[in-house]
C-alpha cells in the first residue's frame, strides 16, 4: 500500500493534467479526494500522535468524504457485475477454437501465429 500511496497522486495528477473548463472543476475534486485519502493513510502510520496530527486526520478524513461522491458515476452494484461477467463469458465463448484470451497475449506481438489465430494481417508490413 505504501508504493501505491507514493505513485497514485502523480499519476492521477499526470492523467488529469489538462482538463477542458468543463472538467476542472471534476479533475480538482477528484484530485482532492485521492490526494486526501492518501495523506490520511500515511499519517494512520505514524507510531504516536499528538493533537495536532490528530487535527490533520480528521481534516484529511473530512475531506474525503466531501469529495468521494466525484466517483459515485463509477460505482458499481450487483446487477452491473452479473452483466459484466454475463458479457466476458459471451465474448469468450464467441472466440475461434484453441484460442484463449491468455494464450493470445503471450505470443509475441509480430509472431505470425498470434496474428493468424486472430484471423488478422501482422503489424509489420501486413504480413500473416
Amino acid at each position: 500500500m505504501r508504493n501505491l500511496d507514493r505513485c497514485i497522486s502523480a499519476v492521477l495528477a499526470c492523467a488529469l493534467r489538462n482538463p477542458d473548463s468543463s472538467q476542472q472543476l471534476s479533475f480538482k475534486r477528484a484530485l482532492q479526494c485521492v490526494c486526501s485519502l492518501i495523506d490520511f493513510t500515511l499519517m494512520t502510520q505514524y507510531r504516536s500522535h499528538t493533537p495536532e496530527t490528530l487535527r490533520y486526520m480528521e481534516l484529511y478524513l473530512r475531506t474525503f468524504h466531501k469529495t468521494k461522491d466525484i466517483f459515485l458515476e463509477f460505482r458499481t452494484t450487483k446487477a452491473i457485475r452479473a452483466q459484466a461477467e454475463r458479457q466476458d463469458r459471451e465474448l469468450r465463448e464467441g472466440l475461434p477454437m484453441g484460442l484463449e484470451l491468455g494464450s493470445a497475449l503471450d505470443l509475441p506481438l509480430n509472431g505470425v501465429g498470434y496474428w493468424a489465430k486472430l484471423g488478422l494481417k501482422g503489424p509489420i508490413n501486413g504480413q500473416n
